[in-house]
């Protein structure tokens, strides 16, 4: 099953395969993220947000992304995905840090900074 991601304005940014480890994967089919339980980890094993109640937190406790059901706006069409890649292996979560609390407030262009869209 895959469930896109949509920035604040409603645009797809990305998706999760939930059939392969709950990867984050970009519309170009490169992976660049994880959810391992609520946190997300970067491919290389940094912690960069939370992903909980179909909403993606980052660091700070702000949204950056929700999928469709919690969108706060009408969604855009999603593009069509390209095939996946196969790059090298995902790293081992490097350090969880401490959960803040979640802001009800979106940071302006963060899902692509912490996707690297």
């Amino acid at each position: 099953m895959e469930i896109t991601l949509f920035n604040q304005l409603g645009e797809p940014e990305a998706y999760i395969d939930r059939t392969k480890e709950n990867t984050i994967f970009l519309w170009n089919g490169k992976p660049v993220a994880y959810i391992l339980e609520d946190a997300v980890y970067s491919w290389e094993g940094e912690h960069i947000g939370w992903f909980e109640d179909d909403v993606f937190y980052d660091i700070d406790g702000f949204k950056i992304g929700s999928t469709k059901w919690s969108c706060p706006t009408v969604t855009g069409f999603e593009p069509v995905k390209e095939s996946k890649l196969l790059i090298s292996q995902k790293r081992a979560p490097i350090e969880k840090i401490e959960r803040k609390r979640f802001v009800n407030a979106y940071r302006s262009n963060a899902m692509s900074k912490y996707l690297d869209c």
